[in-house]
């Protein structure tokens, strides 16, 4: 049986293997850009959560700004025109169910399919390797 520090790092492999979708098995299927329809949608998306972040504190990176609501329930992840995935937006929130407290991830994208689940791939994988005992506050980050 392997060391459990390595089950982590090898379940991280796995996701972001996985992310690379079909192509990653020698597949040359290449997933639709999004419809008029979704990229009209996304624009609302968007639309919202840049109002929502106006309220946070705002970490600027060199691909996305990050912002942190003022009660650190929330981060707002929105990218820069350098970011692969661009333009996207990611929400981490901690959510209560049924009495537990969870870290939930989710967004849209209005570029690339592919990039934006391999950005959120990242994000699942910080999640991954937290271990279960720590708190959720500070939300971890990319």
């Amino acid at each position: 049986m392997p060391p459990l520090r390595v089950i982590p790092a090898v379940i991280v492999m796995m996701l972001l293997a996985a992310c690379e979708g079909p192509s990653f098995m020698g597949s040359s299927h290449v997933r639709p850009e999004p419809s008029k329809e979704q990229r009209a949608k996304f624009e609302q998306y968007l639309v919202q959560a840049e109002a929502d972040a106006a309220r946070g504190k705002a970490v600027t990176m060199p691909k996305y700004v990050r912002y942190e609501m003022p009660d650190g329930n929330e981060h707002i992840y929105i990218t820069k025109s350098r970011h692969a995935a661009h333009p996207a937006v990611v929400r981490r929130t901690i959510v209560t169910r049924l009495g537990v407290r969870k870290l939930a991830t989710r967004g849209a994208h209005g570029g690339s399919r592919a990039a934006f689940e391999k950005w959120l791939a990242e994000f699942k994988a910080i999640d991954v390797n937290r271990p279960r005992t720590a708190d959720l506050k500070p939300i971890p980050t990319l």
